[in-house]
């Protein structure tokens, strides 16, 4: 799991590794700050490539091929929000539940659409990890 921000604005997105026989999923949850104020310093939704999958295919000598695969989701871009990142633990595991909080706290809905695996559950994305 990465945690990252500064781009105003959220993202959630799935990065799946393979080498070796072996495979890896990764999460990211991208926060906005709080307040951003200068909208030319903003990164524009324009700017990404939002829930293609974006492969990367590799070999070396040592270990054969390598596959990396990455889809991002938009969750806002725009107004002041926040993110907020749940845990929650059941008998069959643990998931991940993010949402985006207004400036009056209230859950917002995602502005766009999840990367593959991830539910859309009561204006939030769930995981199960």
């Amino acid at each position: 799991m990465f945690v990252s921000g500064d781009l105003h604005l959220s993202s959630f997105s799935k990065l799946e590794l393979r080498a070796g026989g072996v495979e890896v999923i990764a999460w990211q949850i991208v926060s906005s700050g709080l307040y951003a104020p200068m909208p030319f310093a903003n990164a524009g939704l324009a700017d990404y490539d939002w829930n293609h999958p974006v492969r990367v295919v590799t070999t070396n000598d040592a270990d054969g091929k390598v596959e990396i695969c990455a889809e991002s989701g938009v969750l806002c871009s725009g107004p002041s929000h926040f993110v907020r990142v749940d845990a929650e633990r059941a008998t069959d595991g643990w998931s991940l539940c993010v949402g985006v909080g207004g400036s009056d706290g209230a859950l917002l809905e995602p502005l766009g659409t999840p990367p593959a695996g991830v539910d859309h559950a009561d204006r939030s994305w769930r995981v199960r990890l």
